[in-house]
């Protein structure tokens, strides 16, 4: 009985190592999987790979990778750049799902590094579905301009500005 403890430990033991290197197999020979040690650059070269080669397999896993298994650091901060791109390849294949995901984790997650020309990617990409009503509202989101009607010298409003 008390062997049978000790398998049942080193089961558990094998399953936690495994769910810890967790790998997400793409069809790509130059990226054949993504991991917790996978690079920025990976990761953006499986993307870009995906959006040419019109493989929704791949940008399925890559959209899992990148949006279930990376933390917020993933790629000292480059998780919300690569978030980005994948909206915009899931926008350009009409995968409103995950671009939708990419750009809530983006808006929450790294507002303060959101790039202007990644948001007008992504605007583009929703204009081209004809989802304006969509594309205006993260525009004004992510604008933030001063409300109408107030003073454009207030503190507030020049920290906008």
């Amino acid at each position: 009985r008390q062997n049978n403890n000790n398998n049942n430990s080193n089961n558990n033991s094998k399953k936690k190592k495994g769910q810890e290197n967790s790998r997400y197999k793409l069809h790509s020979t130059a990226v054949s999987q993504l991991t917790t040690n996978s690079t920025a650059d990976d990761v953006l070269r499986a993307i870009k790979r995906a959006q040419k080669m019109h493989d929704h397999h791949d940008l399925r896993v890559i959209a899992k990778f990148l949006i279930d298994e990376c933390d917020v650091g993933f790629a000292y901060g480059y998780r919300g750049s690569l978030l980005a791109r994948l909206a915009v390849a899931a926008l350009r294949w009409e995968n409103l799902d995950v671009a939708r995901r990419a750009i809530d984790i983006r808006r929450l997650e790294y507002r303060a590094s959101m790039r202007p020309m990644e948001s007008a990617a992504i605007v583009r990409g929703l204009l081209r579905l004809h989802k304006a009503t969509e594309a205006m509202e993260l525009l004004q989101d992510e604008l933030s301009l001063p409300l109408e009607g107030t003073p454009l010298d207030s503190a507030e409003n020049q920290s906008k500005i």
